[in-house]
């Protein structure tokens, strides 16, 4: 069985989901040692063992006594790249890197030595969302380097086509870019729907002050393992995903596709051309918050039920899961 090395920047947290969900069908097939910079703010229940360093040291001597045959990494950023390359160097094996949106939206200033890391022979590839290849392009990255593959999940863990409840909500990491005062603004303009906000961590303090403000519209609940979103979705029938169109660097969200495979509507703010790739129109887009009040007080169609499900299925991981593993081989 092939070992990998797994270099997290911080692990497990449990906004970043996506990268557990991985791990976990990886493990099917490898033997998987995870070393992380830092633990994450809020932690995830059911991540697979780590070890936590910031030492360069400690880490290779970490990596060495494991003996990976690859190492595999999240984020296009600096530091990741760095320690990928020094790893890979003095181990004398590969690496691949799997970039998300943020690292690429928020404009990550890597220097030649990384552009160079990057393109060397060490590196057998980035997985990147698609409509983010042409930007790390230009940052200096060979274009066969690229892998272009969307933001994968795991269908069967949240699959289900039994009746949904009539609610509203919304999840994920609580930040100025996701814009959650907006769904407690909807929540005010649509009073006879019952809305449900499941923030993790960051601000979610002053999302709760707000909410008080505003007559406390919104139901806020503490952050929720993820193994208990699946009945949490199954409880509503709605997503509404606000996004701030200034900063404009919310991404890929697997939030939507989780929802899409409950059966639950969704609505996503229009922030990007590229988001309507994501929602595969089996969902709402919108400019303005008011703008949802009037989509949320009807029924979700048959139809447009069904177009989720179709849509959610082809960001399976098992879909896109040769596209990671056959760059080690």
């Amino acid at each position: 069985m092939k070992k990998v090395l797994y270099i997290c920047s911080e692990y497990p947290q449990l906004s970043e989901t996506y990268i557990e969900t991985e791990i976990r069908e990886i493990r099917k097939q490898h033997e998987v040692k995870v070393i992380s910079f830092r633990e994450g703010e809020v932690k995830s229940s059911h991540g697979h063992p780590y070890t936590v360093s910031r030492d360069l040291r400690e880490i290779y001597e970490a990596a060495k006594e494991f003996g990976p045959d690859f190492i595999h990494c999240h984020w296009l950023l600096a530091n990741n790249i760095f320690v990928l390359d020094q790893l890979s160097r003095k181990l004398g094996i590969p690496f691949t890197i799997r970039a998300h949106s943020f690292d690429v939206l928020n404009k990550t200033n890597l220097k030649e030595d990384h552009i160079r890391a990057l393109n060397s022979n060490r590196c057998r590839g980035i997985l990147c969302f698609p409509f983010t290849a042409k930007s790390i392009e230009n940052m200096g990255v060979n274009s066969e380097k690229l892998v272009p593959s969307p933001p994968v999940f795991d269908f069967s863990m949240f699959h289900n086509e039994e009746p949904n409840g009539e609610g509203v909500t919304l999840n994920g990491a609580c930040l100025p870019k996701k814009r959650h005062a907006d769904f407690i603004d909807l929540a005010n303009l649509v009073p006879e729907k019952e809305f449900s906000l499941y923030p993790i961590g960051y601000d979610v303090e002053k999302v709760r002050v707000y909410n008080n403000l505003k007559g406390n519209p919104v139901n806020i609940f503490r952050e929720v393992d993820h193994k208990y979103m699946p009945a949490i979705y199954k409880k509503n029938q709605w997503l509404v995903y606000p996004a701030c169109p200034i900063l404009n660097t919310v991404g890929w969200p697997v939030g939507i596709l989780e929802a899409q495979a409950s059966g639950v509507g969704v609505c996503m703010a229009n922030t990007r051309p590229d988001l309507h790739d994501l929602v595969g129109g089996a969902g709402y887009m919108f400019d303005r918050i008011e703008d949802v009040a009037d989509i949320i007080r009807k029924p979700l169609s048959n139809e447009m039920r069904e177009r989720g499900f179709e849509n959610a299925k082809n960001y399976d991981f098992q879909v896109h899961k040769e596209k990671l593993t056959s760059l080690w081989y």
